[in-house]
């Protein structure tokens, strides 16, 4: 993950937190969003943001005198050392028998809205934390094969799309630890969206 004018060199934390409420403003009232508790995934391999640009130019005497951008929403995709069968089933629509830890996928589940939360390390010593309001994961590809003479790690990952938070129209929220006001954001980053 490169992160726009700042050199990436680690990430670590990866939370999510399920969507439960995005009330958009009616009149008067401001919007609303509220969220499950966050819960933590394996350790932290990789993440990828690819934002879905639209651009757009206006031509006007054999040249180009306008050009409009819009970003309709950001590809996420997260991988982990580990995803366990409960939270891939949360992250995914799934029923899970919290009894025999059993999943049963079912070709109508529909995946929840998610917050997606974690930290990217920078080469200058500092942290970056980033929070996904609106994330929606779809199954993945995954891919195994026989243990041979070298371990060849195989693991988890997950594809998301994160829109437009209803309740304020945010897609995403983004702190650097170096700037001395956001210490408070910092030590809340995982407890709560």
């Amino acid at each position: 993950m490169a992160g726009v004018g700042t050199t990436i060199k680690g990430l670590k934390d990866i939370y999510y937190a399920k969507l439960l409420t995005d009330d958009a403003p009616d009149g008067g009232t401001a919007g609303s969003a509220t969220y499950g508790t966050p819960k933590k995934l394996g350790h932290a391999i990789s993440v990828e943001i690819n934002p879905d640009v639209e651009s757009s130019t206006l031509y006007g005497d054999n040249m180009a005198v306008a050009t409009e951008t819009k970003v309709r929403s950001y590809g996420i995709n997260i991988g982990t050392t580990d995803i366990p069968l409960e939270d891939r089933a949360i992250m995914l629509g799934h029923a899970y028998d919290s009894v025999t830890g059993a999943v049963t996928v079912k070709g109508d589940d529909k995946p929840p809205y998610l917050a997606v939360m974690f930290e990217a390390t920078s080469a200058a010593g500092n942290s970056q934390y980033y929070k996904f309001y609106k994330v929606k994961f779809a199954p993945s590809q995954q891919s195994m094969e026989t243990e041979g003479e070298n371990t060849n790690w195989q693991t988890p990952t997950l594809d998301g799309t994160a829109i437009a938070r209803s309740a304020d129209g945010q897609v995403y929220n983004m702190v650097d630890s170096s700037n001395a006001s956001a210490a408070s954001l910092v030590s809340n980053w995982f407890t709560s969206v």
